[in-house]
């Protein structure tokens, strides 16, 4: 590894798949332009999506494996482990941990997000899946026998979960829903809808009630009563408003694309995207 220059026309901070994505745009549009990556992560840019996925169900476990090869394909110049610790964007200029100065035309911030921490925790036996560092920690632990809990019911805990499975271990998968999305758990098609260890229900011995946004809710709102102004049913509430007139065609005719608004029962999925070439929107 080179060092570390004076000044870049691009500085690119964080060493991840939009780093990497960067520094390809950033090479096809100027040829000339140099390119500095400064990554806090010791390992270079690979597919992170791997690390719960692909690593785990491939017949390859190996993170170099999914090596994206950024500074070879870009010739950008990749520092790993720097940590950038101060930006001045009145004098264009990075500073690092070590406390070098970079100088920059045009900075670009790559970070991504971070996990959440729990205050209090100093166990090498709980980690979080973030980086080629925590997926290698993480595989000698998932042994054949070993109990692990993955606390958080998204897309990457439900992905982990499944993967875990595969090594032998014990997983319980813990969140604070009251489901599982199919979605979220393609590798899950054990678990019920209401799998996992959900938020606790006591606190001290004593029993909570039940929230609000947790009770049984009526299963045909259609078939309630209507309210008078009072809150009373039975007794002469206002009727349902009538429906909306359909909308008006978009001038010199064509396909009607509905306005997605937060009130609307509209989907997506059901305006085909072509019907969106040339059409403005039109609401009800």
């Amino acid at each position: 590894m080179s060092d570390l220059k004076d000044s870049y026309d691009h500085l690119i901070i964080g060493g991840g798949i939009a780093a990497d994505a960067a520094a390809r745009a950033i090479r096809e549009a100027d040829e000339d332009a140099s390119i500095a990556i400064l990554s806090a992560d010791p390992h270079a840019p690979v597919y992170r999506p791997a690390l719960s996925k692909d690593l785990w169900t491939g017949e390859d476990p190996d993170p170099d494996s999914q090596d994206l090869g950024t500074a070879a394909a870009t010739g950008a110049e990749l520092f790993t482990s720097t940590l950038v610790t101060e930006l001045l964007p009145a004098s264009h200029t990075a500073v690092t941990a070590r406390g070098q100065r970079v100088h920059y035309r045009k900075a670009l911030l790559a970070t991504g997000s971070s996990h959440r921490h729990l205050p209090g925790v100093h166990d090498s036996r709980v980690l979080s899946l973030r980086t080629v560092g925590d997926y290698r920690h993480l595989r000698t632990l998932a042994t054949d026998g070993a109990r692990v809990v993955v606390v958080g019911g998204g897309f990457l805990g439900t992905e982990i979960a499944a993967a875990l499975t595969r090594t032998g271990a014990e997983v319980t998968l813990a969140h604070g829903g009251t489901r599982i999305p199919r979605a979220h758990a393609p590798g899950l098609p054990h678990l019920p809808p209401r799998a996992g260890l959900h938020r606790a229900r006591h606190r001290a011995g004593r029993r909570l009630p039940p929230r609000r946004d947790l009770r049984r809710r009526d299963p045909h709102p259609a078939r309630r009563e209507p309210r008078d102004p009072h809150g009373r049913r039975g007794r002469g509430g206002a009727p349902p408003p009538p429906p909306p007139p359909p909308p008006r065609p978009p001038p010199g005719g064509g396909a009607v694309v509905p306005l997605i608004t937060s009130r609307s029962t509209a989907s997506l999925d059901r305006c085909p995207m072509s019907s969106l070439d040339g059409h403005p929107y039109s609401s009800p």
